[in-house]
Formats: structure tokens, C-alpha cells, sequence
């Protein structure tokens, strides 16, 4: 909790002092999360999917060729290849599934 008290008082002196400073500091503290290192399962089966790149920039898989699509959109800290088991039981009911693989 000390580091949440410690970054509300830099940005509060920031933003009064140097409002544009404050908010790139806070779109690289949002968008620039630390990277979590993926289980060796985690590797093999996201490789199974096509890559992806979308309008946003960002990078994501596609798995299956069904006709129904769901997509799939991470939490914070989160990865893509967390959710294989949703992925799969997807497509096992013969949908298609893309998984938006977005910063943090």
C-alpha cells in the first residue's frame, strides 16, 4: 500500500507541476506492465494458433476454422495462453477463437 500512496503523491506534485510529464508517465505505467514469463505448456499451445495483427497494432491467434466466433480478451497481468482450457472447450463446440493478446 506504501508504493500506491508514494505514486499518488508523485502524480499529484507532477500533474500541477508538469501536467503533459504526468500523463505520459501514467500511459507507461498502464500500457507498460511488466511481462510475465510463460510456462513451457503455455508456449506449445499457443504455437498452435495462426498469429494475428489487428488495427490496434495489437498481436493475438486465431484457433479453429468454425463458423461461430467468440473472441477472447485477457485481464491485466494476464496472457492469451492462460485460457486453453476455455479456448479448447470452445473449440470442441466447433467455434472459431480469437484471443486479443493486448499490453498487460
Amino acid at each position: 500500500m506504501k508504493i500506491v500512496k508514494l505514486l499518488r503523491s508523485v502524480f499529484n506534485v507532477l500533474s500541477k507541476a508538469m501536467p503533459k510529464a504526468a500523463a505520459r508517465l501514467g500511459v507507461e505505467l498502464l500500457f507498460r506492465t511488466r511481462r510475465c514469463k510463460r510456462k513451457s505448456n503455455e508456449v506449445r499451445f499457443w504455437a498452435k494458433g495462426r498469429p494475428v495483427t489487428f488495427r490496434s497494432g495489437c498481436r493475438g491467434r486465431i484457433f479453429g476454422q468454425g463458423y461461430k466466433v467468440v473472441g477472447i480478451v485477457h485481464g491485466w497481468l494476464s496472457h492469451g495462453p492462460r485460457f486453453e482450457k476455455l479456448i479448447q472447450a470452445f473449440l470442441d463446440k466447433g467455434f472459431q477463437v480469437v484471443v486479443w493478446e493486448g499490453p498487460g
